[in-house]
């Protein structure tokens, strides 16, 4: 490697100076406002306590960092923490295996690296998208903490395993010393070392770094198990400070960890991002919570923490947006490639979900009798519809995160409006209007401001969600009148009337993916954006169009669980984008777009119908719910991809 070939670090890093002043300024002011306000804010023993929290947090951020700047994401780090904690408390518990600290530790930074380096082998040798593949690990983590907690909390970590939470050393809190540590590593890493060059040019310009003899796939491989480590030893200060370690440890962290590395500075395309940007980035992050309490004075206030990272996340992108490297244009695919009719992938889906329903009824036959499925069908509803508009979404070559946080806000409004005393047909029009305004204002982000959309979608489940829970304040509304499930959920033909209003839909969407004009210009921009430019198609519109109705399908979906579960909160449809995005993936549909048909998404979302309600039926065990999805979704991509490339090759 020449030293033309690889980009210094130093000039890298450059690029992004302004950030980190910027965000220390605004560090500054928004703790010199609330300490104005409330002087003890200001005093040593809050920041100590800020810093602390902060502290785990900013130790998975360096991590993350690594792998955007490889110009990757890792969105499984929460869950992942959650089941290195699981493994830690069950280590150093004294009721179950009682390790020395000095032994947990190590074996758990030895899964976190195992497990990291795991997930890079998926992304490079499986060549499934990074994007894709740590939202199937994300389900893989939480079901296997389930597993290993068995549904109980660990209370009673050593005395010594306390110490690594709570404990000084050399007059600084352990906690700080090991954030120190991991930020100094990762800052001479990236800084100082042939290896950081190496990421940041890997990241740049993967052909470039490819063709100048770089390793491309040990170098990205190197960063998820970075990140691996780096988050057991989170884990290793954060479990010990709480009373229990239980399974929902660390989740969200995820979400604040790449708010943090994209705020700091880091471009979500790979090839630039410091180490101070994202410290003072996790910095201001933490600080929010904190303010908001001293500011409004109760924890009801930290409800709107999640529309403010959201909104964090947004500004910093686009103010970023000028300065960016464009997007490249998704490769045009060889001609017979793009496929809009169902072929030999539908039948394989096909057969295999025959084969599923004849191993379900050998199992337990009650469970395929025709009354049981119409009675289960309207627990997937939500799933099938949403899975019409994510279709759309990905075969233009985007992708929509916030479904279930838009579903949840438009619940919320309807919980609003119904307790101020609207009719319920106003009260679910008023919820309709703001599942289509998310939508739009996805689809303006994304088209006319040219925002990556796994990033838009990633900061407004955010903002939604965090919306929806600043307006409910966390509490559900409920005491809707009974005629409204009724009407929503009638009975006709043996089915509820919206599994007829969804057939009726796909059916359309059918033909018009297959038949018409508009189905032909999704695919040509999922294809080739540029080349459909060239052709006269309103990109554009039809990018606003397809996250709109998105929205508004999300909105729907909400009347339904609200109809389906006579409450309306801010939780509502949590984690289904998972599940929507698994059944599309899964139907066959590419995640770079110009591929796939609506029959293979909805033979998808029919499977996932299958394993979430077989394996609680017959096993009893929800927490193998997940497992099989994280390893559905993954499996089919990889099986997807591998085929593909074996037949290029031919």
């Amino acid at each position: 490697m020449t030293r033309a070939t690889v980009p210094r670090s130093g000039t890298i890093l450059a690029a992004a100076s302004a950030r980190p002043a910027f965000l220390a300024l605004l560090v500054l002011a928004v703790s010199g406002v609330v300490a104005c306000i409330h002087p003890a804010f200001a005093s040593p023993a809050v920041a100590i306590d800020l810093l602390l929290n902060a502290a785990p947090l900013a130790i998975v951020a360096c991590g993350v960092l690594l792998v955007i700047v490889t110009g990757e994401i890792d969105i499984s780090v929460g869950a992942l923490a959650g089941l290195l904690a699981a493994a830690f408390g069950l280590l150093a518990s004294p009721s179950h295996a009682g390790l020395h600290p000095a032994l947990a530790v190590p074996l758990v930074v030895a899964m976190g690296v195992g497990l990291g380096a795991a997930a890079g082998a998926i992304v490079v040798f499986a060549r499934v998208p990074s994007i894709i593949a740590t939202l199937g690990l994300m389900s893989l983590y939480r079901g296997g903490t389930e597993l290993l907690l068995g549904g109980e909390w660990i209370t009673d970590l050593s005395p010594a395993a306390r110490w690594l939470g709570t404990g000084v050393l050399l007059g600084v809190p352990v906690g700080l010393l090991a954030a120190a540590l991991a930020a100094a590593w990762t800052a001479l890493l990236l800084g100082a070392t042939p290896l950081g060059r190496r990421l940041y040019a890997l990241g740049s310009s993967p052909d470039a770094a490819r063709l100048a003899g770089l390793r491309s796939r040990a170098l990205k491989v190197f960063a998820f198990a970075a990140v691996g480590g780096l988050t057991a030893l989170a884990v290793a200060v954060a479990a010990p400070r709480l009373a229990v370690i239980e399974a929902n440890f660390g989740i969200g962290w995820e979400l604040f960890v790449v708010t943090a590395v994209v705020v700091g500075g880091a471009s979500i395309r790979g090839g630039r991002g410091g180490v101070p940007g994202v410290l003072l980035a996790v910095l201001l992050l933490s600080l929010v919570r904190t303010a908001l309490v001293y500011l409004r004075l109760g924890d009801a206030a930290t409800f709107w923490e999640r529309s403010i990272q959201g909104a964090f996340i947004l500004l910093a992108v686009l103010g970023d947006r000028a300065s960016d490297h464009a997007a490249a244009d998704a490769p045009a695919l060889a001609p017979g490639v793009h496929r809009s009719s169902p072929g030999a992938h539908e039948a394989a889906l096909a057969v295999f979900l025959a084969l599923g329903l004849f191993a379900s009824w050998r199992l337990d036959p009650a469970f395929v009798s025709p009354g049981t499925q119409a009675a289960l069908i309207s627990q997937s509803l939500e799933l099938l519809l949403l899975v019409l508009p994510m279709t759309l979404v990905i075969l233009t070559g985007g992708i929509d995160l916030s479904v279930g946080s838009v579903a949840a806000l438009a619940a919320v409004v309807l919980g609003i409006c119904f307790r101020a005393g609207a009719p319920m047909p106003l009260a679910a029009g008023a919820a309709l209007a703001v599942g289509a305004a998310c939508g739009l204002a996805n689809g303006l982000l994304v088209s006319r401001l040219r925002v990556h959309p796994l990033v838009v979608t990633l900061a407004t489940l955010a903002a939604f969600r965090g919306l929806a829970e600043g307006l409910s304040l966390g509490r559900p509304v409920s005491g809707f009148p009974d005629s409204f499930p009724r009407a929503i959920l009638a009975d006709f033909l043996g089915l509820p009337l919206p599994a007829w209003g969804i057939a009726a839909a796909a059916l359309l969407l059918f033909l018009v993916l297959a038949r018409g004009r508009v189905g032909r210009e999704l695919y040509a921009i999922g294809l080739n954006e540029t080349a459909a430019r060239f052709a006269g198609i309103a990109v554009d519109r039809l990018r606003v169009l397809v996250y709109t109705l998105s929205g508004l399908a999300a909105a729907l979906a909400a009347v339904l669980f609200v109809a389906r579960r006579n409450t309306a909160k801010a939780d509502a449809l949590a984690g289904i984008e998972l599940e929507v995005i698994t059944a599309v993936l899964l139907g066959g549909v590419s995640i770079a777009g110009g591929r796939g048909t609506l029959l293979g998404a909805l033979l998808g979302a029919v499977l996932i119908h299958l394993l979430r309600q077989f394996i609680p039926w017959h096993w009893q065990r929800d927490e193998l719910v997940p497992l099989a999805l994280g390893a559905l979704l993954i499996g089919a991509v990889a099986a997807r991809e591998l085929l593909r490339s074996g037949a290029s090759r031919a």
